[in-house]
């Protein structure tokens, strides 16, 4: 298990605690934790005490630039966090504010037929990390309705059990079965058609005839 920190950070304390987190975020940590380790069990430094008495004396060794400049370091950090947060939370805005512009509904049909159609359907899949789906402006601007939002948000990143429920609707009805013996029946069956003009004329004459000899 890696070294975790157990108090918040403060830009104004332990310069190598600034350090540290900075390993971190350029993925270097793990490496210096086991390095640690490694010194602490061939050593005497043992505990936590021991832990922090080697990390701060390789510390130089492994791009530690004083408490100085990991302060800045640190500050510039959470300037770009403060900026990315802030930039998210206009995206959403603007997201809400696109769906809510849409009718509430459109016809199942045309909101299944844009879901089908839509690239976000493709990028589950196609996706090496498997991540989930999140849909972006220019994913919905040409959406049907706000329902037809909510269905791809749910089946962008259920694709093939969407594409499975449209297969079963397109199938064709299965053909009735009918048994030999009503098969029999049907072919014994006399037709009955309706007289021709001809044969009702023919009829009619016949009995006319038949009215005269009487």
């Amino acid at each position: 298990m890696a070294y975790r920190r157990k108090q918040p950070l403060d830009i104004n304390g332990d310069p190598y605690r600034l350090w540290q987190h900075r390993m971190e975020r350029e993925c270097k940590w793990q490496g210096i934790y086991d390095e640690i380790k490694e010194i602490q069990k061939n050593g005497d430094q043992e505990g936590y005490k021991g832990f922090i008495n080697i990390m701060r004396s390789i510390a130089k060794e492994r791009d530690y630039r004083g408490a100085a400049d990991e302060r800045v370091l640190f500050a510039e950090f959470l300037q770009e966090e403060e900026a990315l947060l802030d930039g998210d939370a206009k995206v959403k805005a603007k997201f809400e504010l696109v769906v809510s512009e849409k009718q509430d509904r459109s016809t199942p049909r045309k909101e299944n037929n844009w879901i089908a159609s839509h690239p976000a359907m493709r990028r589950k899949d196609r996706d090496p990390e498997d991540k989930k789906v999140i849909l972006t402006i220019e994913d919905i601007l040409d959406a049907p309705s706000q329902a037809a939002v909510n269905k791809l948000q749910y089946w962008s990143n259920e694709p093939r059990k969407f594409f499975e429920m449209v297969h079963a609707a397109e199938k064709p009805a299965p053909k009735p079965v009918v048994h030999k013996k009503e098969e029999k029946k049907e072919a014994t069956k006399k037709v009955v058609h309706d007289p021709t003009l001809e044969e009702v004329e023919e009829m009619l004459k016949e009995f006319n005839l038949q009215g005269l000899d009487g």
